[in-house]
């Protein structure tokens, strides 16, 4: 087989694999109601959580309705796409108290504490706000596996290295492709192509 005819499959490979990574991307975003139903901590070890843990999430089921002591991911600027949060809701603000959340009252805004930390996040919120609104909730957390994300972690922070990596791994494939190295070339695409599609969060 020519070096054109592998590197045209090649390409048809790398095409096929990042296209149905996408494709699932926007499956999972279409079934959850979150813009992103896959996230990975990029913050420290903390008291339920470790740097590295992929964690899933939703917004369908949940809007509107949670709760105090609920985790939500949120976005200090809404109007922003700025790194998400996960922190616990320690306040619900209603309309009439604009503080503390009534029996009749309507939910209007809410304020959030990290797990570690000592004083909520009134601090972190733009332009001296004391709460956020509900349209700063992103995402609620559904469940977590822990230390998934470090691989992705490890492609951002040292992107040269794995940059190399995969054009070495496609160089092989182009040269000799044999099953061992179109299935490490069907790997490092989808590490790829996930890496630009997964956000990273703070806890």
């Amino acid at each position: 087989m020519s070096y054109t005819t592998a590197l045209g499959r090649l390409s048809v490979l790398v095409g096929v694999v990042s296209t149905s990574i996408v494709l699932l991307w926007y499956a999972l975003v279409a079934i959850t109601g979150s813009s992103s139903p896959l996230m990975v901590n990029v913050s420290g070890a903390s008291m339920h959580h470790n740097r590295g843990d992929l964690i899933f999430t939703t917004l369908s089921t949940h809007k509107h309705t949670f709760q105090v002591g609920e985790l939500v991911v949120f976005r200090r600027q809404p109007d922003l796409a700025t790194v998400g949060i996960m922190h616990r809701v320690v306040r619900l603000v209603t309309r009439e108290e604009r503080d503390v959340k009534s029996e009749c009252g309507v939910v209007v805004g809410f304020v959030t504490k990290g797990d570690d930390n000592i004083v909520d996040d009134r601090g972190l919120y733009p332009n001296g706000h004391q709460y956020l609104p509900l349209d700063a909730i992103i995402a609620y957390p559904l469940m977590e596996i822990p230390y998934a994300g470090l691989l992705l972690i490890a492609m951002q922070d040292y992107s040269w290295f794995f940059s190399t990596l995969f054009a070495c791994v496609c160089i092989c494939t182009i040269l000799r492709p044999t099953p061992s190295t179109i299935l490490l070339t069907t790997f490092c695409v989808s590490l790829f192509t996930s890496s630009f599609l997964i956000p990273p969060v703070f806890t």
